[in-house]
C-alpha cells in the first residue's frame, strides 16, 4: 500500500510539474545603497579628480531593503529588482528599470549602450547591473555590480573618457507569498 502511495504522490508531483507548478521566489532583500551611489574613485569624474563636496563619512549597521522576484521561464531565469537608479559621479547615471535575463547559473547581467555621432564627434555611453548569487535557497547571498562607462572622440571632447565601477554585499531571506496559478483561459 505505501509503495502505491508513493507512486501515485510522484506521479502527480510530475504531472502538476508540467502544469506551471513552480512558483516565482520572492525575496527581501538587504544591502548598502550607499556603496553603490558612492561614485568615490575619481575615474568618475572629470580631469580625474573628486569634487571637493566628497567628505568623509560613514554609516554603520544601516542597510536599504528591496523586494526581488526571480523566477523560471522555457529555460531561462528572471530577476526583477525593482527600479534602480545610481548618480555615478560625471560618469552616466545607472538605471534600470527592467527585467535582468539570466542562464541558469545563479548571475544576471544586464547591459545599455548607445552611441550617437555628429559633427566630427563620435560618443558611446555603456551601462552594466550585475546581480551574482552565491547562494540561493531559503536565504539569498551574492554580490551587486554596476558600472557606467562613457566615450568620446573627435574635437572638442571634454572629458574623453568617464569610468566608474561601484559593488555591494546583499542578503536576504525568501519570503511565502500566496499561491499563483499559470493562467489558462477557458475552451483551450
Amino acid at each position: 500500500m505505501r509503495i502505491r502511495i508513493l507512486a501515485l504522490s510522484a506521479a502527480m508531483a510530475s504531472v502538476f510539474s508540467g502544469c506551471g507548478g513552480v512558483q516565482a521566489l520572492i525575496y527581501r532583500i538587504a544591502y548598502d545603497k550607499a556603496k553603490l551611489a558612492a561614485a568615490a574613485q575619481p575615474t568618475c569624474y572629470n580631469n580625474n579628480q573628486l569634487p571637493m563636496t566628497n567628505g568623509t563619512g560613514s554609516t554603520l549597521n544601516l542597510k536599504d531593503e528591496g523586494q526581488w522576484v526571480l523566477w523560471d521561464a522555457e529555460g531561462k531565469q528572471y530577476l526583477d529588482v525593482g527600479n534602480q537608479n545610481y548618480a555615478m559621479g560625471d560618469a552616466p547615471a545607472v538605471s534600470i528599470t527592467q527585467l535582468i535575463e539570466g542562464a541558469g547559473d545563479k548571475s544576471f547581467a544586464g547591459k545599455k549602450s548607445a552611441q550617437a555621432s555628429q559633427g566630427g564627434v563620435s560618443t558611446s555611453v555603456e551601462i552594466n547591473y550585475k546581480v551574482t548569487f552565491e547562494s540561493l535557497g531559503a536565504t539569498a547571498k551574492g554580490k551587486i555590480n554596476i558600472s557606467s562607462a562613457y566615450r568620446c572622440s573627435g574635437t572638442g571632447c571634454n572629458p574623453s573618457q568617464l569610468d566608474c565601477a561601484a559593488e555591494t554585499d546583499f542578503i536576504g531571506r525568501r519570503v511565502d507569498a500566496q499561491q499563483m496559478q499559470i493562467y489558462t483561459p477557458q475552451g483551450s
